[in-house]
């Protein structure tokens, strides 16, 4: 096998040093530390290495892995700290769901009309972007209800029903809806309501939400 020689070695890489030093400028923004990035990912050191079935063999050079895949070392706390920080932002604007009034109604024949409030108090709604709403994987809000022995849904069909989706409060940066005189509001989307009716007294037991969104749940006493 042919012995890798500095001038080998120069021949076959150093052509490349001059796009390694732009791509360490760029992720560095500085011309020192792209100096040393480039001397640190590209110039190291080449060693023998006896090798099982290859024999003798030279290794070393270019690590991709430091400066050219992924930033230079140096660089990883502070990117790590910030990208952490969008990560718990963009988590912050997530829909929360969450069980508001829950209204009880006697309606005679000892049977009660259960309504419950599903609030989304989340920045985004629970399809996340108004583009998703129309994809049919993107599941809206739903309400599942069981009861316990001593009562019963008097249509056992309505136990699951669809809410839909549900707004955020935010109206999206730079609409111009978020200023003071903005002249109106988007009302009450951001909630929903599912409506039970049940025979006999007992518990309503309640499960609401969707896959992307989570659940939430109740016990209601009738």
């Amino acid at each position: 096998m042919t012995q890798i020689t500095p001038e080998i070695f120069e021949a076959e890489t150093m052509h490349h040093i001059n796009d390694l030093y732009r791509t360490a400028v760029r992720l560095t923004r500085d011309a020192t530390d792209a100096d040393d990035l480039v001397q640190e990912t590209y110039m190291q050191a080449w060693k023998s290495f006896d090798h099982p079935q290859l024999g003798k063999v030279e290794i070393g050079g270019v690590d991709p892995r430091v400066g050219i895949w992924n930033p230079p070392l140096h660089e990883l706390p502070a990117l790590c700290t910030t990208q952490a920080q969008v990560f718990l932002r963009v988590a912050a604007l997530a829909p929360r769901l969450r069980i508001g009034k829950i209204l009880r109604d006697p309606v005679g024949a000892g049977m009660t009309r259960v309504d419950i409030e599903l609030v989304n108090d989340g920045y985004l709604g629970t399809y996340g972007l108004p583009s998703a709403k129309k994809l049919d994987f993107n599941e809206p809000v739903y309400a599942t209800a069981t009861t316990s022995d001593s009562c019963a849904l008097v249509d056992p069909g309505s136990a699951h029903q669809t809410v839909g989706h549900l707004d955020g409060w935010g109206h999206g940066l730079h609409t111009g809806a978020n200023l003071p005189a903005y002249p109106g509001t988007r009302g009450t989307t951001n909630a929903g309501w599912a409506s039970y009716l049940v025979r006999g007294t007992g518990v309503l037991e309640l499960r609401a939400g969707a896959c992307r969104v989570g659940f939430v749940t109740a016990s209601i006493e009738i």
